[in-house]
């Protein structure tokens, strides 16, 4: 049993201002049930209102076309995403609102959760409410809530898995253990990046403890019945040729074109984190490492510094650290409450600007706002932010247009995999295929197929042309504003089966790169 302390006595030395009247064998403080509550059914209303609002994003339609069609693994996550996309479609066809729920819901669990973490600090009530303010005012809210996605469930799982460690060290109860393995086998389903964060808790342990941790046989056993659950992915991923490493390599370009690179990945976990999130978690971080009575906690921090290096040097998105948030802001609300009275008050003011910004961010803005058009990643991913995926219904009727002028049965094949999943849902057109990311795995057109409709954004390359020498532009969408690849630069040709055969020409056809025209 680890010697149980309490934490705001290990803050309070840390702390300008004393912290007295609470010890280890104390029960928590009460839970502030009924703010943290108004809280979360805020927020709950307020993502409810703007989810059909956004039309779709591309991946959410990969998802569904990956829930019909059932495996252990993907080209770039598990399978859990596929299966709740199938589950919430089953459930109510066409309807982006319950769709999205999932990631609606897990967004609100994160403003409690968030609360919780405090209250296992030895946070009281107010610093509860600083916490899950923090959480519902923090701008990655409206991210993990705007479309069902790996990080809106990932995230989630990560907090979780956190938090029972947390609870571990003050209670030594070996039952949570089971938990954190439970926890990391389902994230791992999620996105293959649970081994990076636990990597990074075990390197904090060896390296400050509490070390009892890793002796315990309740978290190796249930730690080897989780990793079994992860082998059949890792068989998949292996007979595929490791598609999630090259998976990486795309995303490090894609960041560094979106983001700018290790610089400025600071910059966009403050524009995540938001106002108050920034100073909670810079406040819980200081905590953890300037406080020596923390030692037993102080893997935290040595966890999220890992992780922020593998996503600095690997190129990995800055949300790979949205898991932290939770944990972290949960230790800095007690350290705020318990300082002097100008900081609590300007902590304050930054939860009413967090909380405020907010509601502004949180609607679409109209796509009559569009003023320039997207030529690059980074002008797209702004776009995406500020006004959502525009020009499904431009783009699906320009290639019902196009299908009208082909024999009924033909095959479609489009150059990226947005193209497709948006066929697939929005549309009665028959398979629809891509050579492009996971969809590159669902197989070519049939040998049959003499002819084929093909998607391009953008002028074709030369390596293309050779391979479809007698192709036939039939039907273009190019508006100015358009979205990219879309409703603008789009172009759709008609093309006779090549030499070698689909089969022969998906291998040289498959890409992981996403091209949407630029």
């Amino acid at each position: 049993m680890i010697e149980q302390t309490s934490v705001r006595d290990r803050l309070a030395r840390a702390l300008p201002a004393p912290i007295t009247g609470y010890r280890g064998s104390d029960p928590l403080p009460a839970f502030a049930s009924g703010w943290v509550a108004v809280i979360a059914l805020g927020t709950l209303a307020l993502l409810l209102l703007r989810a059909g609002r956004y039309d779709w994003y591309g991946d959410e339609l990969y998802f569904l076309a990956a829930g019909h069609r059932p495996a252990v693994s993907y080209v770039d996550q598990g399978p859990v995403l596929p299966l709740l996309a199938y589950a919430m479609d089953a459930v109510a066809p066409g309807s982006r609102t319950v769709f999205r729920l999932p990631a609606i819901l897990c967004a609100v669990a994160t403003v409690v959760l968030t609360a919780v973490c405090a209250r296992e600090f030895g946070g009281d009530r107010r610093a509860q409410v600083f916490a899950a303010v923090g959480a519902a005012g923090a701008p990655f809210l409206i991210f993990q809530s705007a479309a069902l996605s790996t990080y809106a469930v990932d995230s989630l799982l990560v907090g979780l898995l956190l938090w029972l460690l947390v609870r571990w060290v003050r209670t030594g109860r070996d039952g949570l253990l089971v938990g954190v393995a439970l926890t990391a086998a389902l994230a791992f389903q999620v996105k293959p990046l649970v081994p990076v964060l636990l990597a990074g808790v075990v390197a904090g342990v060896l390296a400050f403890g509490p070390r009892a941790l890793l002796g315990r046989p309740a978290l190796w056993a249930a730690g080897g019945v989780a990793a079994l659950t992860a082998l059949p992915a890792v068989l998949w991923q292996a007979a595929h040729g490791w598609p999630q490493l090259a998976m990486g390599a795309v995303i490090r370009g894609e960041q560094q074109a979106v983001a700018g690179g290790i610089v400025q990945l600071p910059v966009h976990v403050v524009t995540l984190t938001g106002p108050l999130g920034t100073a909670l978690g810079l406040a819980g971080l200081w905590a953890l490492v300037r406080t020596p009575e923390l030692r037993d906690y102080r893997f935290l921090a040595a966890a999220a510094a890992l992780l922020a290096a593998f996503v600095a040097l690997a190129g990995g998105r800055p949300y790979y650290l949205a898991g932290l948030f939770p944990v972290v802001f949960g230790v800095g609300a007690v350290a705020v409450v318990h300082s002097r009275a100008l900081l609590r008050l300007g902590a304050a003011a930054l939860g009413a600007i967090s909380l405020t910004l907010t509601v502004v961010l949180l609607f679409a803005l109209p796509v009559s706002a569009v003023r320039e058009p997207a030529h690059t990643q980074r002008e797209m991913s702004d776009r995406l932010r500020f006004t959502g995926t525009t020009g499904w219904a431009e783009f699906t009727a320009t290639t019902e247009r196009a299908y009208a002028r082909v024999p009924a049965g033909t095959p479609i094949v489009t150059e990226n995999y947005w193209q497709a999943a948006g066929l697939e849902a929005l549309t009665e057109l028959p398979a629809v295929h891509s050579p492009n990311r996971g969809y590159a795995t669902f197989g070519p057109p049939p040998e049959t197929a003499r002819t084929v409709l093909y998607i391009l954004t953008g002028a074709p390359d030369p390596t293309w042309r050779a391979r479809f020498p007698d192709a036939t532009a039939v039907a273009t969408a190019d508006s100015p504003l358009g979205f990219p690849g879309l409703s603008a630069g789009v172009t759709i040709w008609r093309c006779d089966r090549p030499a070698d055969g689909w089969a022969a020409a998906w291998r040289t056809l498959a890409d992981p790169q996403f091209d949407a025209g630029w």
